[in-house]
């Protein structure tokens, strides 16, 4: 049984200088502040862990934004905070970057050192090393969860530099294409009756109702999702586990 959660948003503030602020965090801050503060609390994100840890998971999957501002606290209170609730060992969590947790920054700030996306990226890697996911260069890792006759592909959908600063949307690549079809080949995934892909950004565009407009999917996109899909279909992927807005 795989148990699967999303968007975790964990902030932490304590002994944050206000400097820290002072780049592309700061959209994720005022953010927090007018919306997203009333619906990703620690409190109800305790209580939900709580909750999938009376199901007694095989394994449980985080499909990204661990982080609501990607400090380094909060990496570590995401961290904590699964072991603690889930009453897990690490390899039994498998996790994939979000866009919250891979800010670029459109300008500097005074504080010293000063964040980059290099740094960032290894706050997300020392994070991932914690959880055993043993990443590949391309950004992708796999697992095995022979108990649930599963094979699970981790994707950074956010492997590709953010182009624009207010444009959050998200790319498979061609590294991890060849990683999933390498993959594919292998005989675990091969034997596996259940074969699954996580990622952060939509490969299928939001439902909507009849009659509805259809919702805003500004920063939810992944912008190779055609391809993606076609990958997914011809090496027999079984399910494609989500974040964002599933």
């Amino acid at each position: 049984r795989i148990a699967h959660v999303s968007d975790l948003h964990l902030l932490t503030q304590d002994d944050v200088p206000l400097s820290r602020f002072l780049n592309k965090r700061v959209t994720g801050l005022l953010n927090l502040k007018l919306k997203r503060n009333q619906k990703h609390r620690p409190g109800h994100l305790a209580a939900v862990l709580r909750r999938v840890r009376t199901w007694a998971p095989d394994h449980v999957v985080v499909t990204g934004d661990l982080t609501n501002l990607a400090l380094e606290s909060e990496f570590e209170a995401v961290r904590e905070l699964l072991e603690t609730e889930l009453g897990m060992s690490p390899d039994q969590i498998s996790v994939v970057p979000g866009n919250h947790d891979l800010y670029m920054f459109p300008f500097s700030g005074s504080g010293r050192p000063r964040p980059t996306p290099e740094s960032k990226r290894a706050g997300w890697r020392a994070f991932a090393s914690a959880l055993g996911l043993g990443l590949h260069p391309s950004g992708a890792y796999v697992r095995h969860v022979p108990e649930a006759s599963c094979v699970l592909v981790g994707l950074d959908s956010c492997v590709r530099p953010q182009r624009r600063f207010f444009r959050h949307n998200g790319a498979i690549g061609a590294e991890q294409s060849a990683f999933v079809r390498a993959v594919s080949e292998t005989p675990e995934y091969r034997a596996a009756r259940h074969r699954l892909v996580l990622l952060h950004h939509h490969v299928v565009p939001l439902p909507h109702g009849v009659g509805r407009r259809a919702p805003s999917e500004i920063g939810m996109r992944l912008d190779d999702a055609e391809s993606a899909a076609r990958l997914f279909d011809e090496v027999g992927v079984t399910a494609v586990f989500m974040g964002i807005a599933t």
